[in-house]
Protein backbone atom coordinates (compact mmCIF):
# COMPACT_ATOMS: atom_id res chain seq x y z
CA UNK A 1 0.00 0.00 0.00
CA UNK A 2 2.85 2.66 0.89
CA UNK A 3 5.35 2.42 -1.51
CA UNK A 4 8.67 4.28 -1.36
CA UNK A 5 8.18 6.82 -4.26
CA UNK A 6 9.51 10.11 -5.17
CA UNK A 7 7.48 13.26 -5.30
CA UNK A 8 9.18 16.61 -6.51
CA UNK A 9 8.81 19.18 -3.94
CA UNK A 10 11.05 21.84 -5.06
CA UNK A 11 8.38 24.25 -5.73
CA UNK A 12 5.97 23.20 -2.33
CA UNK A 13 5.49 26.52 0.50
CA UNK A 14 6.63 26.11 3.94
CA UNK A 15 4.30 26.57 6.87
CA UNK A 16 6.07 27.40 10.32
CA UNK A 17 4.38 27.09 13.64
CA UNK A 18 7.23 29.03 16.11
CA UNK A 19 4.74 28.24 18.76
CA UNK A 20 4.52 24.88 18.98
CA UNK A 21 8.03 24.49 17.13
CA UNK A 22 7.43 22.52 14.45
CA UNK A 23 7.43 22.99 10.15
CA UNK A 24 5.71 21.40 7.10
CA UNK A 25 6.06 21.61 3.27
CA UNK A 26 3.06 21.46 1.08
CA UNK A 27 1.96 21.37 -2.16
CA UNK A 28 1.53 25.64 -3.53
CA UNK A 29 -2.06 24.25 -5.11
CA UNK A 30 -3.22 23.67 -1.53
CA UNK A 31 -4.62 26.44 0.55
CA UNK A 32 -3.70 27.27 3.91
CA UNK A 33 -6.29 27.98 6.46
CA UNK A 34 -6.24 28.14 10.21
CA UNK A 35 -8.00 26.69 12.96
CA UNK A 36 -9.25 29.69 15.43
CA UNK A 37 -10.24 27.36 18.13
CA UNK A 38 -6.84 25.14 18.42
CA UNK A 39 -4.90 27.79 15.95
CA UNK A 40 -3.73 24.81 13.63
CA UNK A 41 -3.45 24.90 10.27
CA UNK A 42 -5.82 23.29 7.75
CA UNK A 43 -4.17 22.41 4.23
CA UNK A 44 -6.84 21.90 1.40
CA UNK A 45 -7.53 21.37 -2.12
CA UNK A 46 -11.29 20.31 -3.37
CA UNK A 47 -11.99 17.74 -1.35
CA UNK A 48 -9.04 16.43 -0.02
CA UNK A 49 -8.56 17.91 3.71
CA UNK A 50 -5.29 18.06 6.03
CA UNK A 51 -4.51 19.02 9.34
CA UNK A 52 -2.85 18.53 12.59
CA UNK A 53 -4.33 18.68 16.24
CA UNK A 54 -2.28 18.05 19.34
CA UNK A 55 -3.91 16.52 22.69
CA UNK A 56 -2.23 16.66 26.13
CA UNK A 57 -0.42 13.70 26.90
CA UNK A 58 0.70 14.35 30.71
CA UNK A 59 1.18 10.47 31.65
CA UNK A 60 3.50 10.13 28.39
CA UNK A 61 1.03 7.38 26.95
CA UNK A 62 2.95 5.23 24.64
CA UNK A 63 1.02 6.21 21.11
CA UNK A 64 -0.92 2.41 21.43
CA UNK A 65 -2.24 3.48 25.15
CA UNK A 66 -3.23 6.91 24.12
CA UNK A 67 -5.63 5.53 21.05
CA UNK A 68 -7.04 2.90 23.34
CA UNK A 69 -7.65 5.26 26.53
CA UNK A 70 -8.94 7.56 24.54
CA UNK A 71 -10.87 5.74 21.93
CA UNK A 72 -9.54 7.36 19.36
CA UNK A 73 -10.72 5.86 16.60
CA UNK A 74 -14.06 5.39 17.55
CA UNK A 75 -16.79 5.97 15.00
CA UNK A 76 -15.48 10.03 14.32
CA UNK A 77 -17.65 11.93 12.62
CA UNK A 78 -17.24 15.61 10.87
CA UNK A 79 -19.23 17.58 8.65
CA UNK A 80 -18.23 15.98 5.35
CA UNK A 81 -17.81 11.94 6.60
CA UNK A 82 -17.68 9.34 9.27
CA UNK A 83 -14.52 7.60 9.89
CA UNK A 84 -15.44 4.02 10.01
CA UNK A 85 -12.54 2.49 11.83
CA UNK A 86 -9.10 1.68 11.06
CA UNK A 87 -7.60 -0.99 8.14
CA UNK A 88 -4.14 -0.92 8.45
CA UNK A 89 -1.26 0.24 10.73
CA UNK A 90 2.01 0.69 9.95
CA UNK A 91 5.18 2.49 11.47
CA UNK A 92 6.62 5.24 8.99
CA UNK A 93 10.14 7.17 9.91
CA UNK A 94 9.02 6.38 13.92
CA UNK A 95 5.82 7.69 13.40
CA UNK A 96 2.59 5.16 13.73
CA UNK A 97 0.55 5.53 10.55
CA UNK A 98 -3.48 4.38 10.60
CA UNK A 99 -5.13 3.88 7.76
CA UNK A 100 -8.82 3.64 7.72
CA UNK A 101 -12.28 4.09 5.62
CA UNK A 102 -15.01 6.97 5.62
CA UNK A 103 -18.73 6.87 4.08
CA UNK A 104 -19.22 7.19 0.60
CA UNK A 105 -16.58 5.46 0.12
CA UNK A 106 -13.66 8.13 1.13
CA UNK A 107 -10.69 7.62 3.11
CA UNK A 108 -7.91 8.70 5.87
CA UNK A 109 -5.03 8.62 7.51
CA UNK A 110 -3.39 9.48 10.31
CA UNK A 111 -0.26 9.82 11.70
CA UNK A 112 0.67 10.08 15.47
CA UNK A 113 3.37 11.84 16.93
CA UNK A 114 4.79 11.55 20.52
CA UNK A 115 6.25 14.95 21.46
CA UNK A 116 6.94 15.24 24.89
CA UNK A 117 3.92 15.47 27.03
CA UNK A 118 1.72 15.84 23.76
CA UNK A 119 0.45 13.75 21.03
CA UNK A 120 0.25 14.96 17.52
CA UNK A 121 -1.89 14.09 15.35
CA UNK A 122 -1.24 14.58 11.40
CA UNK A 123 -4.23 13.47 9.42
CA UNK A 124 -5.66 13.70 6.21
CA UNK A 125 -9.19 12.68 4.85
CA UNK A 126 -10.43 12.61 1.09
CA UNK A 127 -13.13 11.44 -0.90
CA UNK A 128 -13.36 8.36 -3.31
CA UNK A 129 -12.70 10.42 -6.02
CA UNK A 130 -9.34 10.89 -5.26
CA UNK A 131 -6.53 8.41 -6.32
CA UNK A 132 -5.60 7.02 -2.90
CA UNK A 133 -2.61 5.99 -4.39
CA UNK A 134 -0.79 9.22 -5.53
CA UNK A 135 -2.83 11.00 -2.17
CA UNK A 136 -0.81 8.88 -0.03
CA UNK A 137 2.39 9.31 -1.83
CA UNK A 138 1.65 13.32 -0.98
CA UNK A 139 1.12 12.63 2.55
CA UNK A 140 4.15 10.55 3.33
CA UNK A 141 6.50 12.55 1.70
CA UNK A 142 4.43 15.65 3.90
CA UNK A 143 5.09 13.45 6.95
CA UNK A 144 8.98 12.94 6.07
CA UNK A 145 9.68 16.47 5.68
CA UNK A 146 8.26 17.47 8.77
CA UNK A 147 10.69 18.86 11.63
CA UNK A 148 10.17 19.67 15.04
Amino acid sequence: MHKSTTVDTSDWLTYRNEKYGWEIKYPKEWNLEEDLKTFSPIFKQDKIVLGFQKYDNEQRLTIKEWVERNDFFKLKQNKDYIAYGINNTIKFNNFDVYSGSASGGGFFETALIEKEERVVVFSYSATSNFNKVEINKIFLTILSLLKF
